[in-house]
């Protein structure tokens, strides 16, 4: 997968959470445990490692468990359990490490490739915690949209450079800015927000996540596609947070 073809599968994936938001905090989490499965199965080779099976795990169960978190929690702030599911990931990653028999090479850096999926995927519930704050699925759909105009940008056959970068960060900021003015219980200020964040968001990743051989398996270049959807769902918790 190009990095186009995985800018439209974070389109993808933050559209899904916007629909299903839509529909529901249950839909929504139905939503978000497939792409924390498609995360965890494809991200040990985004993280250039070798072994698959402990870090599929170690980021599946944080991903799963941190969903289970955000949902469960009755009172504020909502992620507070989120931390511990971490905690307990880092853990998992270093008896993962002990049960290999393959005279655990390149350890250090499975442990970091472990514990990065790890937080990513617990991420997630980022999402769920939003819609459970003050403007609940009406932030998060204007986040998403956000998120998809910026992802459909960086999809564009635009250099990289200063001028991609403004391009996302500015028409991701405008679709914030006009759903936040649109969709009831939210403002302009905390679309805009949101927006710009988004922006900023697949501007940096559009760097970071370039074109790389390993991309061209379906399920490594979905991993990477759906990374920044689940790191911004922390971004969009933090600042309804922070703004509210």
């Amino acid at each position: 997968m190009t990095l186009s073809t995985r800018a439209v599968g974070t389109a993808i994936a933050a559209g899904l959470i916007a629909a299903t938001a839509y529909l529901g905090l249950v839909p929504m989490i139905l939503a978000s445990l497939v792409l924390v499965t498609v995360l965890a199965g494809g991200w040990a080779r985004v993280a250039g490692q070798p072994k698959r099976g402990g870090t599929a795990i170690v980021v599946g169960m944080a991903g799963y468990l941190a969903l289970a978190a955000a949902g469960l929690t009755q009172t504020a702030p909502v992620l507070r359990f989120v931390t511990v599911v971490i905690a307990m990931s880092v853990a998992l990653a270093f008896v993962a490490e002990m049960l290999r028999q393959d005279g655990r090479l390149g350890l250090v850096s499975s442990v970091a490739a472990s514990v990065t999926g790890a937080v990513i995927a617990a991420g997630l519930s980022g999402w769920v915690a939003a819609a459970r704050s003050g403007p609940g699925i009406a932030l998060v759909i204007t986040a998403a949209l956000a998120l998809v105009l910026a992802a459909g940008v960086v999809a564009l056959p635009i250099q990289p450079g200063w001028l991609a970068a403004v391009l996302t960060i500015w028409l991701a900021a405008g679709v914030g800015l006009l759903a936040g003015h649109l969709l009831p219980e939210t403002n302009w200020d905390l679309g805009l927000i949101v927006g710009t964040a988004a922006g900023i968001t697949m501007a940096t990743l559009r760097v970071l996540l370039t074109n790389d051989h390993r991309y061209r398996q379906p399920l490594v270049g979905l991993a990477a596609a759906i990374a920044p959807a689940a790191i911004f769902g922390i971004l969009v918790y933090a600042i309804s947070w922070i703004v509210l």
